[in-house]
């Protein structure tokens, strides 16, 4: 074999460690890379489990908001009906008008048989 032959098969043999060199280079970095969306995806991952966790927290707030003013609507509505039998219980047990006018008559004709008694007794009638 000649010298130049060496030379040559050389040659080749070093560019192809160059290019592998190269491959083995941008393989480091692809792999750097997908390291990085892993770590990336990973911290998505754990803001939307954060997120879930909130949304549960937050409908569980709701449902204990939503169930104590249903209570609290309730016992307003039942305060407000007891309110309502008492006034019409007390306004049942007013004197109407004309329960009024036959009491004030019954007085009147009671002071006036009385006057006319005690007149009538002295000899004034």
């Amino acid at each position: 074999m000649s010298n130049g032959e060496d030379f040559d098969r050389g040659k080749s043999a070093g560019e192809i460690a160059q290019r592998l060199k190269e491959h083995d280079q941008h393989f480091d970095r692809i792999n750097g890379s997908m390291q990085e969306v892993a770590e990336a995806l990973n911290g998505v991952k754990m803001t939307m489990q954060r997120m879930a966790d909130a949304m549960d927290a937050d409908r569980a707030t709701v449902i204990t908001t939503a169930t104590a003013l249903e209570k609290q609507r309730e016992g307003t509505a039942r305060a407000v009906e007891q309110t309502r039998i008492e006034t019409r219980d007390r306004q049942e047990r007013r004197w109407s008008p004309l329960a009024r006018l036959s009491l004030i008559i019954g007085i009147v004709v009671g002071v006036v048989t009385i006057i006319v008694t005690v007149l009538a007794a002295n000899g004034v009638i």
